[in-house]
């Protein structure tokens, strides 16, 4: 199926899972070098430092406190790495945002049969990383509300709150969208994405979990191959630079997400009619003729 055919399709019927999953496949192969030179932007500094920023846990003597199960053991024990690590994560966040970003402004092109250069995708996705940024920050909220339920609870919410996160970290894929393609930002993104999506509900929280699915799979064979490095672990510099390149290859599945998500989204706006926030066109105005002729 050519562009054009399926820009035709996808203004046309509701397209089916399998047909999204193997368009976002073709996209992602065909500009595979795009995703792998922006995944080593992305995640290669990113995941050097928290590899370095994990081998300063003391996770053996962690281990040893919570084994004994002795509380002035645990005190003992030094937390500042572990709260450093979370925090970087945390943090991190608010960039790695820019590779989702990028797949849905990169499919967006594509279906307008308008392909930008590497230098002008990059930069048009680094406009709109402020309200990325955004996008993030109230996920961590939205979640971290959901947690701070669950503890008051003390556990009656705990099986809920675990679905709400699940589904706000699905419900992000498409807020993401609705950022990168109409530049809706913070709490908007997600209520516009949820407008679209509580349609076709059903189908668009399998085809998040489908690409879940396949990025815990390819995360899995590279967590294998990770532990054949082990040897390098006293050389730190290099260990880290070594498991943030394998960081780079497992979040290559990040954009093969981000295509598919753009193109579910964009596809249910198409069927549902003009775009919410467009304005509708002006009245035609007609003249008004400055002598009335009188029969």
């Amino acid at each position: 199926m050519t562009k054009q055919e399926f820009y035709q399709t996808i203004n046309e019927r509701e397209l089916g899972l399998g047909e999204i999953l193997k368009t976002s496949a073709g996209i992602f192969f065909e500009n595979l070098q795009t995703w792998l030179l922006l995944s080593l932007i992305v995640f290669l500094p990113t995941g050097i430092v928290l590899q370095y920023l994990m081998l300063q846990i003391p996770v053996e003597e962690i281990v040893k406190a919570y084994m004994s199960a002795d509380l002035e053991q645990l005190r003992q024990v030094n937390w500042n790495p572990v709260w450093i690590f979370f925090g970087a994560t945390l943090a991190f966040n608010l960039i790695n945002v820019i590779a989702s970003l990028a797949a849905s402004t990169y499919t967006d092109h594509w279906l307008r049969d308008d392909l930008p250069s590497f230098g002008g995708l990059f930069r048009e996705t680094i406009r709109k990383w402020p309200r990325g940024i955004l996008i993030v920050i109230w996920q961590m909220l939205m979640c971290l509300g959901i947690v701070v339920m669950a503890v008051l609870s003390v556990g009656f919410f705990l099986l809920p709150g675990m679905l709400l996160v699940l589904a706000i970290s699905i419900l992000y894929q498409y807020a993401v969208v609705a950022t990168a393609v109409h530049g809706h930002k913070g709490f908007s993104a997600y209520g516009y994405a949820f407008e679209i999506c509580r349609r076709r509900i059903g189908k668009s929280l399998t085809l998040v979990l489908i690409m879940m699915v396949i990025n815990a799979l390819f995360s899995s064979v590279l967590t294998s191959i990770t532990s054949s490095f082990i040897v390098l672990e006293n050389r730190t510099l290099l260990y880290c630079v070594v498991l943030g390149l394998i960081n780079v290859i497992a979040n290559l599945t990040t954009f093969l997400l981000s295509i598919g998500a753009t193109l579910h989204l964009l596809n249910l706006e198409y069927l549902s009619g003009p775009h919410p926030t467009d304005t509708p066109a002006a009245p035609e105005v007609r003249e008004i003729p400055n002598t009335i002729d009188i029969p």
